[in-house]
């Protein structure tokens, strides 16, 4: 069965890309904010193309561009090179969206991902915490795998973070992109 990741970038050694709202006054909240609150919903036609540019990594590296950024609330930014590999896992899970990157010529893309799942983790196993008004934020969470084992890319609504499946690792590691961080493996249900 395959294993389980939180989505996360390695910004100590790579740039991210960022949304300024004074480049993108369409988002009067921040893009991340708004696209947080979608809570994957598509956004179709509110959508107006991001204009991003490029922070530096925790290092100061402003120049060595990741294939993968994760700044943007629930929207992957995926390079050219990331796409062609790992498309067909992010298509049909994904809405994909138009970006301006003003200091590169590559292409890159944002995938806003509309694959939602909730009730895949195990209540007595995970870290959460419940609100008096019912409404629970799962802190650590361990997945149920036998719920999740045909999906490889993933919002979990119990607390907005994007998950992927091993398929995904593989391939990014075997082709060497850049950008991801592999350390957050979602324990399974024992």
């Amino acid at each position: 069965m395959s294993d389980f990741y939180r989505l996360s970038a390695n910004t100590r050694e790579y740039p991210s890309f960022i949304a300024p709202r004074e480049l993108n006054s369409s988002y009067d909240r921040g893009f991340s904010s708004v696209s947080m609150g979608r809570r994957g919903e598509p956004f179709g036609r509110d959508y107006k193309k991001l204009n991003l540019i490029v922070d530096k990594s925790d290092t100061g590296n402003k120049t060595n561009l990741p294939d993968v950024s994760l700044t943007l609330g629930t929207v992957v930014v995926l390079s050219e090179k990331a796409i062609d590999l790992l498309g067909p896992l992010f298509h049909g899970c994904c809405e994909v969206l138009d970006v301006n990157i003003a200091e590169t010529d590559s292409y890159y893309a944002g995938f806003n991902v509309t694959e939602c799942l909730l009730d895949i983790w195990v209540r007595d196993e995970s870290q959460f915490v419940e609100y008096e008004n019912g409404n629970i934020f799962v802190r650590k969470p361990v997945f149920d795998y036998d719920k999740i084992s045909n999906h490889n890319v993933f919002l979990f609504l119990g607390n907005l973070d994007l998950y992927v499946g091993e398929p995904v690792r593989e391939i990014a590691e075997v082709n060497g992109l850049t950008g991801f961080d592999w350390s957050n493996k979602v324990p399974r249900k024992i």
